[in-house]
């Protein structure tokens, strides 16, 4: 589902005046019937893997609730079809999903067009992750989606490469350590093998910067709500991921989801730090090297605490739908029933739900990497909660200029960063 940042689109939906009002709840037709059952018809937008999951979950829904009807539609997570509906107010569905890095901006663009869900939420609190439920509070301190799934990340790396070159994964516990055996590895290959890779100038992809960056729990943010892009923990990301750049061990993805895809088929990669999401991926596009990978810890600044999440998607709901109790408890049902847990893990979501981790599915050896992948990613879950905010497509539209500046054409990394920082705040104070 993964991961398509808000990008233009979004900017141009946001000058088109929007019809927020129209409909209105107060017209809102009954959702049930006399005898307490839920009836109406609903429309749901998902993408990839979590469309095939919330149609199982609709089928499974209508059999409980025989007066319902969900319609599950598989959309693209560039918000193609979306965008324009919610800025014209017309064709928008009762619930849709959306990333977790754009949900709040979402609010501000279409501002009255998203449901407070705080209800749904606030009295289950404590069983959702602290870092996907803060991605969902907006600054008035109310819910506008409920979390989907986490990304926490863990290093995938190559059990036969690292066993080549005498390579012991128990060794990386710093990145400074994961410089050092990038190193070794690329002299005794000749220069054939590289740790891994990013696209350089920042254009598909800004993952790689974004990853170390929250796991060291930064904001994009000041406290007075202004634009942050050069704080210590944000130079700190950029001097270490030009570190490795500078030390060969990183290969250059222009295309970074279908490049990387290449570089792991031709075994030009070995270590993969990313998140857990990914191995649906793998399974699907480098079949040939299931039992070839092996987990371990994520690498991290101090060599102590490395839990990072990296992508994660919500479900939120139109303000105007005509059924808005139906649209609430599938969205319930979807992500907060545990009986869930084998549709959602077997499209490889990882909930943000905890009482899912429970289920025997997420116990169970997974062939290609050789462990419980849910069991062991619970132990890296309890990542530092990040503030997206309001504005985050214009961060990362001004951060992706930087990463390119930085490690293309090998700009100061606090140079490109005060002009990123400068150029977001910007484009926010002329919205």
């Amino acid at each position: 589902m993964k991961r398509k940042v808000l990008s233009v689109l979004l900017v141009a939906a946001s000058v088109v005046t929007l019809a927020a009002g129209c409909g209105g709840n107060e017209t809102n037709v009954q959702t049930s019937s006399e005898d307490g059952e839920l009836q109406g018809e609903i429309k749901v937008y998902a993408w990839t893997q979590m469309a095939t999951a919330l149609s199982d979950t609709a089928e499974r829904f209508m059999e409980e609730n025989p007066g319902v009807t969900v319609n599950v539609e598989q959309v693209d997570g560039s918000y193609t079809k979306l965008l324009p509906e919610l800025a014209s107010g017309v064709g928008v569905p009762d619930v849709f999903m959306v990333q977790n890095t754009d949900i709040l901006s979402f609010v501000k663009t279409y501002e009255g067009q998203i449901m407070d869900v705080s209800d749904i939420i606030t009295s289950e609190e404590d069983n959702f992750v602290d870092s996907a439920i803060a991605a969902c509070r907006a600054s008035d301190g109310k819910y506008y989606a409920v979390p989907i799934d986490i990304g926490p990340c863990g290093l995938m790396y190559r059990t036969d490469i690292f066993e080549e070159y005498g390579i012991n994964v128990e060794d990386i516990k710093t990145w400074d350590d994961y410089i050092e055996v990038g190193k070794q590895i690329l002299e005794a290959s000749d220069g054939e093998m590289r740790m891994t890779g990013f696209n350089f100038n920042g254009s598909t992809s800004q993952d790689f910067i974004k990853m170390l960056f929250a796991q060291q729990g930064g904001s994009y943010y000041n406290d007075d709500g202004t634009v942050n892009l050069t704080s210590e923990e944000m130079l700190t990301a950029a001097e270490k991921l030009k570190e490795m750049v500078d030390a060969g061990i990183m290969m250059d993805f222009p295309d970074e989801w279908n490049d990387r895809i290449t570089a792991l088929n031709e075994s030009q990669i070995c270590t993969l730090p990313y998140a857990v999401w990914y191995g649906i991926v793998m399974k699907d596009s480098v079949a040939d090297q299931a039992g070839l990978w092996g987990v371990a810890p994520m690498p991290s600044f101090d060599g102590e605490s490395g839990s990072v999440s990296l992508g994660g998607s919500v479900l939120a709901i139109s303000e105007n739908t005509e059924y808005p109790e139906v649209a609430k408890e599938f969205v319930k049902f979807s992500l907060m029933d545990a009986d869930q847990a084998d549709i959602m893990y077997a499209q490889s979501q990882y909930q943000a739900y905890k009482p899912y981790w429970e289920a025997e599915c997420y116990k169970e050896t997974d062939e290609y990497f050789g462990v419980a992948m849910g069991e062991v990613f619970s132990q890296w879950t309890d990542a530092p909660e990040m503030n997206f905010g309001e504005y985050f497509t214009d961060i990362t539209d001004a951060l992706s200029t930087a990463i390119g500046e930085i490690y293309i054409n090998n700009a100061n990394p606090a140079d490109a960063l005060k002009t990123a920082e400068e150029t977001a705040q910007a484009a926010i104070d002329n919205k």
